[in-house]
């Protein structure tokens, strides 16, 4: 038949008429002929063409009328059926889009994987054809599907494209695997060139084919056996497959991954799939890798956008990925090291270790200092005397790490519960929270089933700061993401970041403390300082004077304010306290009074005349220390040239300088804090950079750190020349200059200097370089 047309300006109801005439003749024609059964067909046929139009018509009663059944003269077939297709096959798909066809977007990622350039495709849960159509491959498939509407929407489909009808079968493909009377001809062959399919997520199929679990481990098993010598297979499925502990699923991976089958693993975003929260995967295995024996596995739980209340795929994205080597999202790794862990594959697990790499610190697999500890059963006894540990007590609070048996209660409700009756560290499976619960014999615990414990067996690691990194990686894995649960087993392959010298663990778990509550004395104002005042972070309570110095003054006019109308109006006369005969305004002069010793206190222990005594520090080992931010990302660029030509330990960077490390630490974070919040101020903006350049100058036998930022140049009345100077009010940020004048006084005390550059017609538009003189010891 010729090609047909697809887009016609038919009238509807010269449509129905014809279709009605066409039926009643040849309903008569069936009758004379006395072919009962074609009769009764052909009345169902017209009672459908009676409500084609209507709102409830069937699928299923269009098939009777183009099911081939009745010779359709080819001129009306070229005019009236492709629009009258279009409109039934767009209203069943928005009416049941859920149960008919996947997105889009995961289709065209699934054909991108299939490499295919042509040879025979087959495709056993075919549903609507959609793999089949969107590859191009109408002349050479052959396709399954048990769901008959699915099926007839798939017919109309091939019959609207000039295609093979008979090649797509409704059937069971479970039961009726690939074989077909219509099907093995001098056309197709006994093997396939590409397999692909998006079968029954996790379907169980054990009553119907016993020695299959699902319908995903009989796709595959079935599937690699029909590859032709150059085939591939590739499909979507549950990530449950690859680390599913059923005898079938564990002898299909040990197959494909001895017979290195397995090439690419790619994690999709959840929720992608319309009315399931069912996490999936894409797989393709090939029998003509790239790579041989390794796999690829691709982390694509970030890419996806927003569509209202939908995820969509950004295939784009995950193209880019898959055309990228190694780094954060793509990983390769040989098959041995899966079949060395029991054939278990929990490509989940293999990205919880993606963060950047520390200097100074050295990574340790947490089953070198922990082991699994699985606990006991939990009897009726348990649910009386243990109290109960579930994921929500585990807030993910990087500095609420032990938690305390007697304030939990009991819970009789928890499913897969057992009692742990030791010390151990819970790691909540999902999100990766943490704590530490001191169980013991006398005060056991019962832990849910989302939960993994850990007994740690290093005596040299600090429980809050191995608490402290599970919080971050939280922060790391579940932000935007939503990556499967990690098995207990996967989490002992997992690399904690510890310093390199141990004993260094509560030193940075104090520090970050320390900022921590200070970023919450800034979140929630003067009263949360004054109970958390510790000898910890007074040196950085003395370089934030100004910070605090502004709570102060505010509370101090508000107060001032108020004891003023107070006096006007009469009312400081009031007594509120009638035994110590005091009145309102003794009270409001004591509030005075306190606010003043406050600010006293906080001139005393925040004197900037008071540095730190002065220390051998390495520029070099610093400034590699500094790290992206939240909104932007930094450079350090030695100039290894100069460095070398200056360094006494041969073989080795180093930038010795004298100086106190807490006031070289505030200088630093002083420049950056100023780029974020005065320079990088545009949301629009995702690129921001920060430039830090270190070389020795031998003219001046110094070293030289240049900080450079693209973000807005300075305000206007803020020149080069008066950067530094405390006490006025500079441009559009309102800034007192107030941390400008502590850095440059605290590098001038230190025997350095500092210069500014503005340049707001350059890419780089603030420049600020620091000279420090060259350490020579005592």
């Amino acid at each position: 038949m010729k090609n047909r047309v697809t887009h016609l300006d038919v009238d509807l109801n010269d449509m129905r008429h014809f279709w009605q005439d066409y039926l009643v003749s040849a309903n008569y024609r069936a009758k004379d002929q006395g072919n009962s059964a074609d009769s009764a067909v052909l009345e169902e046929a017209m009672i459908a063409v009676g409500t084609l139009f209507d709102e409830h018509v069937a699928i299923e009663e269009l098939f009777f009328v183009v099911s081939g059944l009745f010779e359709i003269p080819d001129e009306w077939f070229d005019n009236y059926y492709p629009i009258l297709f279009d409109k039934l096959y767009t209203k069943e798909i928005t009416r049941s889009s859920t149960s008919l066809n996947q997105p889009a977007e995961i289709t065209d990622l699934v054909c991108n994987l299939c490499d295919y350039k042509g040879g025979s495709v087959y495709d056993p849960f075919a549903g609507v054809g959609s793999y089949i159509f969107a590859l191009g491959a109408l002349d050479n498939f052959f396709a399954q599907e048990i769901d008959r509407t699915k099926w007839v929407i798939a017919q109309m489909r091939l019959r609207a494209h000039n295609s093979n009808t008979k090649c797509f079968v409704n059937e069971d493909p479970i039961s009726i695997w690939h074989k077909h009377p219509l099907v093995i001809d001098e056309k197709m062959s006994s093997t396939y060139d590409l397999i692909v399919s998006t079968p029954p997520f996790r379907l169980s199929i054990k009553e119907r084919l016993s020695q299959f679990e699902t319908a995903d481990e009989l796709f595959i098993h079935n599937g690699l056996q029909l590859l032709s010598t150059e085939g591939r297979l590739v499909g979507v499925f549950s990530p449950a497959i690859l680390y599913s502990s059923d005898s079938e699923a564990l002898a299909l991976r040990k197959s494909f991954l001895e017979h290195d089958l397995l090439d690419t693993v790619i994690l999709l975003p959840s929720r992608l799939f319309s009315g399931t929260a069912v996490e999936t995967i894409i797989l393709k295995f090939s029998k003509i890798k790239k790579i041989r024996g390794q796999i690829r596995f691709v982390d694509a739980t970030k890419s996806y956008k927003s569509r209202g209340r939908e995820k969509v795929l950004a295939v784009e994205e995950v193209f880019e990925l898959l055309n990228a080597g190694p780094g954060q999202y793509v990983r390769f790794l040989p098959n041995e090291f899966f079949l060395s862990r029991g054939c278990r594959i929990e490509p989940a697990a293999l990205f919880i270790n993606s963060i950047a790499e520390q200097n100074g610190f050295k990574k340790v697999e947490l089953r070198s200092i922990a082991k699994i500890v699985y606990g006991e059963k939990v009897n009726s006894w348990d649910f009386r005397q243990c109290r109960a540990i579930t994921p929500s007590l585990l807030n993910g609070n990087q500095f609420k790490c032990y938690i305390d048996i007697d304030s939990l209660g009991t819970n009789t409700g928890l499913l897969l519960h057992y009692k742990v009756t030791e010390p151990v560290l819970l790691v909540d499976k999902s999100r990766f929270r943490a704590g530490f619960v001191n169980a013991s014999i006398e005060k056991p615990v019962m832990i849910s089933g989302g939960i993994a414990a850990f007994s740690i067996t290093a005596e040299w690691v600090f429980i809050p700061y191995l608490c402290r990194q599970f919080s971050l990686l939280s922060e790391n894995y579940s932000q935007g993401s939503a990556l499967p649960a990690i098995s207990q087993a996967a989490m002992l392959d997992m690399l904690i970041p510890f310093p390199e010298n141990d004993s260094d663990q509560a030193v940075i778990y104090n520090a970050a403390e320390s900022e921590y509550k200070m970023a919450k004395v800034r979140e929630y104002g003067l009263e949360e300082m004054l109970a958390a005042q510790k000898r910890d972070f007074i040196l950085v309570l003395r370089n934030r004077k100004h910070d605090i110095n502004s709570y102060v003054a505010d509370i101090r006019n508000r107060i001032r304010g108020l004891d003023k109308y107070l006096r006007k109006n009469g009312l400081d006369k009031e007594i509120y306290s009638v035994r110590q005969n005091k009145t309102v305004g003794d009270n409001m002069d004591a509030i005075i009074s306190s606010i003043d010793l406050m600010g006293q206190y906080l001139d005393h222990i925040a004197d900037e005349s008071e540095y730190g005594s002065p220390v051998k520090v390495d520029l070099y080992e610093k400034l590699q220390a500094i790290e992206d931010g939240q909104n932007y990302t930094v450079h350090f660029e030695p100039d290894l040239a100069s460095l070398r030509d200056n360094d006494e330990d041969e073989g080795k960077v180093h930038a010795f300088v004298s100086i106190a490390t807490s006031d070289l630490d505030h200088v630093f974070l002083n420049i950056i804090s100023n780029a974020k919040k005065h320079g990088f101020v545009d949301s629009t903006i995702t690129d921001y950079r920060i430039e830090i350049l270190l070389l020795y100058d031998r003219e001046t036998d110094s070293y030289v750190v240049e900080f450079k930022n693209n973000g807005n140049p300075m305000s206007e009345g803020l020149d080069t020349s008066r950067y530094g100077t405390d006490g006025a009010k500079f441009g559009t940020t309102k800034g007192d200059g107030h941390g400008g004048a502590i850095v440059k006084n605290t590098i001038e005390h230190f025997g350095g200097s500092i210069e500014v550059i503005n340049t707001p017609e350059q890419f780089f538009t603030v420049g600020i370089i620091i000279k420090l003189p060259r350490y020579y010891g005592e």
